[in-house]
């Protein structure tokens, strides 16, 4: 029975059965430049507060996932020691190992330093160069494996005490120890030792150094220098020296072993990191070529926080930190490197083709995921399609349509208005035997093979045919229709009547189409159809009422991007790739979830319609290669990040309210969410009740608040932190007395006391008062007049635009009454002009609001110099700025209006180090006397429109 279970461990335990489809896994890396003391890292451990603490040769570190602390005692002996080891024990104490000064014990809350030397007087001595704590059965005591032997620490006197260990002699340096059921297992130089704790009898298996023991259950895990890892279970003599036992893997020089949540074995050594698991052996090592891979290969610890984050403590390259759940997302590792991919599609055999931008075609193998033909000639292919015969249909960009079977290919041209637009195809759809074709500027076109005749759909500016010559993508949809995803909406072809159904986006209407531009479309398996937009994010068509309508899934419904470049299904949830990565839409809760680089995301970037599921799994093409989602592992939760209040100021229990005198002046507190793979991510917030009950959002570094002058009272100071879709908060209640002063005895008092001051007061008042009356009225006057002063400087104010000094919109009306007044008393011509910058929001967006403040100031100053002498400008508001032509009709005002247009599209605003070209579109009136100036202004605004809608950077003229 034991030898069947340790042959299924050998059995799984090896390499990967499919190598080139490997973990897609990001590294972050810490080194001095972040705070750490120094580059070689010797042990790494998470506390029970949550925090990550770190051995070096310089000194201990604490990292709370925004900064590495140095920790000293007040001396500064503590932090001069080169540190080895660390260890917590059940009461919260610190003990850290150094080279050859013995340890220290730092207390639970982390302010006394407390020195042990095993050999008192002799720096650099053996039993001073501490190797490993372990924790004992013993009350109060813990045992410490240093270079020679192992020793036992009462950790109430702190003071080293006999044990049955003594019998042991010199082990050679213990690198390992255990302490399970009465026994007490040692890993060191010679071999492994297993000493009875009852009897102090000891047994020696010379299996060369060992350095790391890993207890899983019944079972122990054994690093060794003669057999490399080792799974032991009941009958130790048996399988120590049998070599069935050993587990394969690259390296037998493991210097650490941890178990995840997942009971994946994790091994640091010389040659990098591993994990184990059922699915066989991950290898993770240094690439210099890519920053994200592990920082060094020569591993002394590894760490697994209470987040899923794996650490590794490396010799020389500092800390390098992974998520364990690394294996949700996996890359083609058989693709070249920076390969953007274009298109995916499997065939009805099983082999994958993989269309790239630049690079050609690549057909890799189905069962291996290795490249099996690869074909440059096509240079960038962008869709394919396969018909009942077997034969694959290649949309590329210049070689037009492609027949390619057993390695031959044959390529369709279409030539339109003596140009080869069509010859750039995004999608090719195989339905009845007939190909459609959606390609840019040339239409869509119907293909059929047989007989090689097309017929062509291009957009002819009418509304019966379709709406745009940009043809996307092409989804089949019910009844033999297809869908058309276009630069101007969404289409719906029936084949039979050849009429197209368009549907479009209306500002009015928030269940229209949220963008026109799409670039994607996925129809689900209960016949959804869901659309993937270039700015409004995802949107499904619904049916309610027999009323086709659009719900939209955008910034407020938690997508972190407006631009959805790629749609696919997998069980009861959406995978979305956009602009900012890649998204998961559970379609039960409607609950979205973003991962990053950090979770082994292969590419930021994903690029549109290029999904396809296979095997289960789901490949998705981006900028970086293709990410591969295994839906199964990626839908597992993360533990449950937590927030922690620590370094609290002086005088303040964690545990219950404090009370504190009021002479302090200012409480710092610090505060961090232990969750340290997503720290970009992070979002923290606090607030104080009992000052104020709004939240106030922290900086994306910030970790720590300070309150000065808190008045007397009771506090509840919370702190909120969110990473993806989890979160936390904790708190922490106190109050501050009352001084003296502010008691009621001493309120009585007082009051007395000032009734008699105002007593005498009134009295003294009264004489002065008559002496001051005629004083009084003096200044009563001039404070008149400067209240009339101040008064017309308000009423200038209110009438002038704050930012561009021009006329705001109640100045520019208020004078325009008095215009259209002189000109309708004298006959005389008036006109009006409305002038919009277009795409403003790109500035503000690219540039900032500063900057765009900046251009409306310039553009202000550039439209008052364009004009002549008696017309006038105001900003009418946001971009648009009105201006006021007496005595011009309306061919004068035009002619003048794109004079101005002309000079502000020529015009570049230098601002900052930035330089911007910006376009006004201009509406032209010319005010009816006998209606009004209102009249004018709704014909020029009504312009305006029209030439937004036409193209903008023009002027157009319209009838008050």
């Amino acid at each position: 029975m034991v030898t069947n279970t340790v042959m299924f461990w050998v059995g799984f335990l090896c390499w990967s059965s499919n190598p080139e489809i490997q973990p897609s896994v990001y590294f972050a890396r810490f080194s001095r430049d972040d705070g750490l003391a120094h580059y070689t890292v010797r042990d790494v451990m998470q506390d029970r507060q949550g925090f990550i603490w770190v051995t070096t040769h310089s000194g201990l570190n604490r990292f709370d996932g925004s900064r590495f602390k140095l920790f000293d005692d007040p001396n500064q002996e503590f932090s001069k020691q080169r540190m080895t080891c660390l260890f917590e024990d059940d009461q919260s104490n610190l003990w850290v190992g150094t080279e050859g000064d013995g340890f220290w014990q730092i207390s639970p809350n982390r302010d006394a330093f407390f020195p042990v030397i095993p050999v008192p007087g002799q720096s650099g001595h053996r039993e001073n160069r501490i190797q490993r704590f372990c924790a004992s059965d013993t009350p109060g005591r813990i045992w410490v494996g240093t270079l020679s032997g192992v020793l036992q620490c009462d950790r109430s006197t702190r003071s080293i005490v006999p044990s049955l260990a003594d019998s042991l002699g010199d082990l050679k340096g213990v690198f390992a120890m255990l302490e399970d059921r009465g026994y007490l297992w040692i890993g060191h130089g010679v071999g492994l030792t297993r000493l009875r704790l009852a009897d102090g009898q000891a047994k020696l298996w010379e299996i060369g150094t060992v350095r790391s023991i890993l207890l899983d259950g019944n079972a122990l895990w054994v690093a060794c220098e003669k057999f490399g890892v080792l799974r032991l279970t009941d009958h130790w003599d048996e399988q120590l020296n049998d070599p069935k036992a050993q587990v394969q893997i690259p390296t037998l020089r493991i210097n650490d072993m941890a178990l995840d949540d997942r009971g994946f074995l994790w091994l640091g050594g010389s040659d990098g990191l591993m994990r184990l698991s059922e699915k066989g052996v991950d290898h993770f090592k240094n690439d210099p070529l890519d920053p994200n891979s592990l920082s060094y290969n020569n591993i002394n610890e590894i760490c697994i926080d209470k987040t899923g984050g794996v650490w590794a403590a490396t010799w020389g390259g500092g800390l390098s930190l992974m998520d364990a759940r690394s294996d949700r997302f996996s890359r083609l590792a058989s693709l070249p490197h920076q390969t953007e991919v274009m298109s995916i599609k499997q065939d009805s055999r099983g082999d994958i083709w993989l269309g790239t931008w630049g690079r050609g075609l690549f057909i890799v193998s189905g069962d291996r995921y290795q490249i099996k033909a690869r074909h440059p000639e096509f240079n960038t292919v962008l869709a394919f399609a396969e018909d009942d015969e077997g034969a694959m249909w290649l949309g590329t960009r210049g070689a037009g349509l492609v027949r390619y079977e057993h390695g031959q290919y044959t390529s369709q041209w279409f030539h339109q208005d003596h140009f080869a637009r069509a010859n750039l195809i995004h999608a090719v759809c195989y339905r009845d035997s007939k190909l459609f074709l959606g390609t840019s500027a040339g239409g869509f076109i119907v293909f059929d093979p047989h007989t090689k005749t097309w017929k062509t759909y291009a957009h002819h500016g009418d509304e019966s045919g379709i709406s745009d010559s940009d043809v996307w993508a092409i989804e089949p949809g019910p009844n033999e229709t297809l869908w058309l995803a276009t630069s101007s909406g969404l289409n719906q072809f029936d084949p039979q009547t050849e009429t197209f159904v368009v549907y479009t986006h209306d500002a009015n209407d928030p269940y229209s189409l949220p963008d026109n531009r799409i670039n994607c479309l996925y129809r689900s398996l209960d016949g959804r159809l869901w659309l993937g937009t270039e700015g409004g994010g995802l949107a499904c068509m619904v049916h309610e009422s027999g009323t086709p309508s659009f719900k939209r899934y955008d910034k407020s419904a938690g997508m972190n991007s407006s631009v959805v470049e790629s749609i696919i299904g997998s069980n009861d949830a959406l995978w979305i790739g956009s602009d900012r990565g890649l998204s998961r839409l559970d379609l039960n809760t409607e609950s979205i979830q973003h991962f990053h680089k950090e979770d082994g995301v292969q590419s930021q970037g994903y690029l549109s319609h290029v999904a396809a599921e296979i095997k289960g799994d789901i490949w998705m093409g981006g900028f970086s290669g293709v990410t591969i989602i295994h839906p199964k592992d990626a839908d597992v939760d993360n533990p449950q990040p937590q927030v922690a209040l620590f370094d609290l100021p002086k005088g303040f229990l964690a545990s219950e309210k404090t009370s504190l005198p009021h002479q302090r002046l200012s409480y710092t507190f610090h505060f961090a969410l232990q969750e340290y793979v997503h720290t970009r991510h992070h979002k923290l917030a606090y607030r104080l009740q009992g000052l104020d009950d709004q939240w106030t959002r922290a900086g994306q570094t910030q970790r720590s608040v300070t309150f000065s002058q808190l008045a007397p009272g009771n506090y509840r100071l919370t702190v909120q932190a969110v990473v993806g879709d989890r979160e936390d908060m904790t708190s922490i209640e106190f109050a501050i007395r009352s001084p003296w002063w502010m008691t009621w005895w001493f309120r009585v008092l007082a009051v007395a006391f000032v009734i008699g001051l105002v007593w005498a007061a009134y009295m003294f008042r009264t004489t002065r008062l008559r002496r001051q009356h005629m004083l009084l009225e003096k200044m009563v006057e001039e404070r008149t007049s400067d209240l009339a002063i101040a008064n017309d400087q308000l009423l200038k104010a209110s009438r002038t635009d704050f930012l561009t000094d021009l006329l705001n919109r109640r100045g520019f009306t208020e004078y325009a009454k008095q215009a259209f007044a002189s000109a309708k008393r004298g006959l005389q011509d008036l006109s009006v002009a409305i002038v919009d910058l277009d795409h403003f929001k790109n500035v503000n967006d690219s540039y900032g609001h500063d900057a765009g403040d900046q251009v409306l100031v310039q553009v202000g100053k550039l439209l008052s110099h364009s004009l002549r002498e008696g017309d006038m400008v105001a900003r009418w508001g946001g971009e648009e700025f009105v201006i006021l032509m007496p005595n011009t009709k309306l061919e004068g005002a035009t002619t003048v209006s794109d004079k101005i247009r002309e000079r502000l599209a020529s015009h570049i605003f230098e601002i900052d180090r930035y330089q911007i070209s910006i376009t006004a579109t201009i509406g032209v009136s010319e005010v009816d006397l006998d209606e009004g100036i209102e009249k004018a202004l709704i014909a020029a605004d009504l312009a305006l429109y029209d030439g937004k809608q036409s193209g903008r950077n023009r002027v157009v003229h319209g009838a008050a």
